[in-house]
């Protein structure tokens, strides 16, 4: 069975439910090796909050210039953060300026589960957000090949996160 550690990076409260929720049923209870995966929570688990901005949440790309770095809890490396809350409801035409509110959390029923083998265990999650599958960030140590790294690149050259 899927096991929460400590160490995960899950903050939202709503995200922590989710999680434990997961990892009590049986979708994971057969994995035993590391494993990324995205799926649709169940209607009854609700929904979580989703700080991915950019095409692959349906938004146009984010430029540097409304993009701010910041190193986010115990990582070692800046995170591209989207410089203003987004309102969902803004479909962009050309030349049209952003338009941003007061914060807000995009809320989602698509939950990315990241787990695998630790110490002892055999199957932990290592950290699950709501939104789909990211690849690590550019300045990552665990990139473990070029295409990795170019791939890293061309997508947060186009997404950032928002602070939940």
């Amino acid at each position: 069975m899927l096991r929460c550690v400590p160490k995960c990076f899950i903050n939202p409260p709503t995200l922590r439910r989710a999680c434990r929720s997961v990892s009590g049923t049986k979708k994971f209870g057969d994995r035993n090796a590391f494993f990324k995966e995205t799926f649709e929570l169940p209607p009854e688990f609700g929904t979580v909050p989703c700080a991915l901005v950019g095409p692959a949440v349906g938004m146009p790309p984010i430029s540097e210039d409304d993009v701010y770095y910041i190193i986010r809890g115990g990582r070692k490396i800046a995170s591209r953060m989207w410089s203003g809350p987004i309102d969902p409801s803004f479909t962009p035409s050309v030349g049209d300026a952003p338009r941003y509110l007061a914060p807000i959390q995009p809320q989602v029923r698509m939950l990315t589960v990241i787990a695998g083998p630790h110490k002892d265990e055999p199957c932990v999650l290592y950290t699950a957000y709501g939104g789909p599958l990211a690849p690590r960030s550019p300045g990552d140590n665990d990139i473990a090949s070029w295409e990795e790294l170019l791939e890293s690149r061309e997508f947060w050259s186009k997404h950032a996160l928002i602070e939940l």
